[in-house]
């Protein structure tokens, strides 16, 4: 086991079976994602990113109260600071007043839209920046579908390029932090 843990650049730590299948575990996550770092001890930092990064779905996927499945994506083994300064996000106004709605004297106990074929699957768009441009043409989809009642499928499609492309204050940087 330790030549194992040796052979793959884990040398320095502990290789018990589940640190092992850990690693194991983040080997197969840089197969699938493409990953590949070029030095020991870039290997070990995104390791122990990955580790921390699991450890999180573990402690959500444990809790009986959450209706989600949390699971590895490509950002597994970047850290907080990574993350918020690729996607960023845009300051959110304060809301000053308080709304109210009136609401219907029965609710369904749990309503999901993915049943009802009215949300488009997840798209990835990258690293560029434009996650307000899917998100806009996503939710006026979906909102277009559950209005009209039809499916997604027979709702409009919407250009997420055309929405990058009309506004010039945010293009493909529009939420990253500067």
């Amino acid at each position: 086991m330790q030549a194992f843990c040796a052979a793959l650049g884990f040398v320095g730590y502990s290789c018990t079976p589940e640190n092992a299948a850990l690693q194991q575990k983040f080997l197969e996550h840089m197969s699938t994602y493409g990953l590949s770092y070029g030095t020991t001890d870039e290997l070990h930092f995104r390791f122990d990113q990955f580790s921390k990064t699991n450890k999180h779905i573990e402690e959500k996927n444990a809790d009986p109260t959450l209706t989600y499945v949390s699971g590895h994506n490509k950002f597994s083994t970047w850290t907080d600071a990574e993350f918020e300064h690729m996607l960023g996000k845009l300051d959110t106004p304060t809301v000053t007043e308080n709304e109210t709605c009136d609401l219907p004297s029965s609710i369904e106990s749990s309503l999901d839209w993915r049943t009802r074929n009215k949300v488009q699957p997840v798209q990835n768009q990258g690293n560029c920046g434009s996650c307000w441009g899917f998100s806009v043409a996503a939710a006026l989809e979906s909102s277009y579908a559950i209005l009209t009642n039809k499916t997604i499928a027979e709702a409009y499609k919407l250009s997420e390029q055309q929405f990058i492309d009309c506004v010039k204050d945010y293009h493909v940087d529009g939420t990253i932090s500067q």
